[in-house]
């Protein structure tokens, strides 16, 4: 009994460390457009609906699943804004888990607070890449 009691604490805990790894990423009506699959120190891989590589993120820049430079992420004075491959700001991160675009209008959010990077990377990936021009 005690072996069973301690075989099903093992699982509890490895399930709950994995589900801490993987994020959801939400549009602005509330579907669930893609993940967030943190990776070792400042790596993530963004990952859309479908199952899809969306591309993946290294420290402050943000790749497209071919490789291609796609953006950077800047932190100015606590604000979290999001640069496209020419360096111009497309959007911010605020509260560690809203996507905005650059006139400051809510597109998406996170479940819940990563790594700012990695999430400001989910929200060029799979939602500011989508908005009109």
């Amino acid at each position: 009994m005690r072996a069973l009691f301690i075989i099903s604490l093992f699982g509890i805990l490895f399930l709950s460390g994995c589900g801490a790894k993987k994020q959801l990423v939400y549009d602005l009506q509330g579907t669930m457009v893609g993940e967030v699959r943190l990776g070792e120190t400042g790596s993530a891989t963004v990952i859309d609906s479908y199952g899809q590589v969306q591309g993946k993120i290294r420290g402050d820049v943000i790749r497209d699943d071919n490789g291609k430079n796609r953006g950077r992420v800047v932190n100015r004075n606590g604000e979290i804004s999001i640069l496209d491959e020419e360096g111009m700001q497309i959007g911010t991160l605020q509260k560690g888990v809203e996507c905005y675009s650059k006139d400051d209008s809510f597109l998406g959010r996170l479940n819940q607070k990563i790594d700012e990077n990695a999430a400001a990377g989910a929200c060029l990936l799979l939602i500011l890449q989508k908005q009109p021009k």
